[in-house]
């Protein structure tokens, strides 16, 4: 009945030791590093020489590495990073020494998928000789959990690699975590296929409170704020559905959130003070959630929609309609390069500026950025005040009424050209859209003033997204 207010009390006392806390966290992180470095030393010492002790410093270099904190990139230093890439992908490592792997009746049912050495063959990739199947025939859940860690942190050295990445050493770089990630995806994939999944309603009472803890932890669309927050967001009205799987098992995969509406709600606030549980007429999706950022990449979210949308028709036949109310991440950014691109060469706008001052500067897809710009005195629209005078607006806290309506009609039209015209290589310019659009969703609604608060503001300007789901349409 407590474990919500057991969580934050525990939280705040996280808080106020936090003086020594950092202190004694440093050390132990450090300790952790330093014996993880140590073993990777060892490795070079014993691969030819004793091979059973290699299994050993395998077996340890795997539990030392998961138990680091992610992204531990920031933590192990370049050259160990590598050396660890190496030993996750060492497929040449027992190539002298294949009598001393375990037997392939002893771990086929653990490490090796059906279909996993076709395709390994075709690949010429031999991943049934590879330290990775030793590490999974000793435990599998330690050794899944090992290589989820790999992947996630993978994401992270591309991202710091990229920035050498015009160079040969950076292409270099980039090609080898990228095939890495492409064998350790694969092998993922056929672990976490969906005949191995499992869908759960997380419940305030019945749920476990490390589950819980993970879900308050992971969110990543609308953070929970408080033991209140999560109970609303579990009680009536609401339903939170998660992703099980036995090979990391009590840890949610993936996650969602959905409220039980009458209507298609215009409003985040709507969506949540829902209490809905007599015949509703529509299941909005608003916040899903990866829990696991190294499976990013399997189609989890989409097994999870189904699946929910499947538990939800099943319990709910009045349930007419499956929405989202999603967020529109990087459009106010986007706007922001928007306006320097529209606005390219023609610095001399200023407040006085009219469309009959200066008619040679003012094309029909910018007069009405320079119209917004009078009706809020600003003389620079490429400066960082007009974007505050146009999130003021959008609150209702700035300019008359008809200085909001035209700044909700010029940022209604910039919103639609975001998501439906944007596009960068081929494919939309919006990570959210290129998600439900990939999944089978079709476009409905963009709402406005939909999202108030200081991280949808400082997103979008309040802006939220309706994509509607047809369950018998869905890849």
């Amino acid at each position: 009945m407590q474990v919500g207010f057991i969580m934050w009390t525990s939280k705040c006392l996280v808080h106020v030791c936090s003086i020594s806390r950092p202190i004694r966290r440093s050390l132990t992180v450090s300790s952790k590093i330093a014996r993880l470095n140590h073993l990777l030393e060892g490795m070079a010492g014993t691969i030819r020489h004793d091979p059973f002790e290699y299994d050993d410093l395998a077996i340890a270099i795997r539990d030392d590495y998961v138990q680091l904190p992610r992204p531990s990139m920031k933590l192990v230093d370049r050259q160990r990073f590598e050396a660890l890439l190496l030993f996750a992908d060492s497929s040449i490592a027992r190539h002298n020494n294949q009598d001393c792997l375990p037997g392939d009746s002893e771990i086929s049912n653990l490490s090796i998928p059906p279909r996993r050495k076709t395709r390994s063959m075709k690949r010429n990739f031999f991943r049934n000789y590879t330290i990775v199947d030793f590490i999974l025939s000793r435990d599998v859940s330690k050794g899944i959990e090992f290589i989820v860690a790999m992947r996630e942190d993978i994401f992270q050295a591309r991202k710091m690699t990229n920035l050498s990445q015009h160079s040969d050493r950076g292409q270099m770089e980039i090609s080898k975590l990228n095939d890495l990630d492409n064998d350790l995806k694969e092998l993922l994939r056929d672990w976490f296929c969906p005949d191995m999944m499992e869908i759960r309603r997380i419940s305030y009472n019945d749920s476990i409170p490390s589950v819980l803890e993970r879900i308050v932890h992971k969110e990543a669309v609308h953070p929970i704020q408080n033991p209140q927050d999560l109970r609303d967001r579990l009680g009536k009205g609401k339903r939170v559905f998660a992703l099980f799987s036995p090979l990391l098992p009590d840890r949610p995969l993936v996650f969602c959130h959905v409220a039980l509406t009458e209507e298609v709600p215009n409003t985040l606030e709507y969506a949540a003070a829902s209490t809905q549980e007599d015949d509703p007429k529509v299941a909005t999706f608003y916040s899903i959630t990866n829990g696991e950022t190294g499976l990013v990449g399997l189609q989890l979210g989409l097994f999870l929609l189904k699946l929910a949308m499947q538990t939800l028709r099943g319990h709910f036949p009045s349930i007419a309609a499956f929405v989202t109310l999603s967020p529109m991440p990087n459009f106010r950014q986007w706007v922001e390069s928007y306006i320097t691109e529209c606005l390219d060469g023609k610095s001399e706008y200023c407040a006085s500026s009219t469309s009959s001052s200066k008619p040679g500067l003012i094309s029909g897809r910018d007069s009405e950025l320079v119209h917004v710009c009078l009706l809020l005195d600003e003389e620079d629209p490429k400066s960082e005040s007009f974007l505050t005078k146009l999130e003021a607006t959008m609150q209702s806290r700035f300019g008359s009424c008809e200085t909001r309506v035209a700044v909700e009609r010029l940022l209604h039209r910039l919103a639609c050209q975001y998501l439906l015209s944007e596009r960068e290589e081929g494919i939309n310019k919006c990570r959210v859209a290129r998600f439900h659009y990939r999944n089978g969703a079709e476009f409905f609604r963009i709402n406005i003033h939909a999202d108030l608060s200081e991280k949808g503001m400082n997103q979008s300007f309040g802006f939220m997204v309706n994509y509607r789901y047809d369950p018998s349409h869905m890849i």
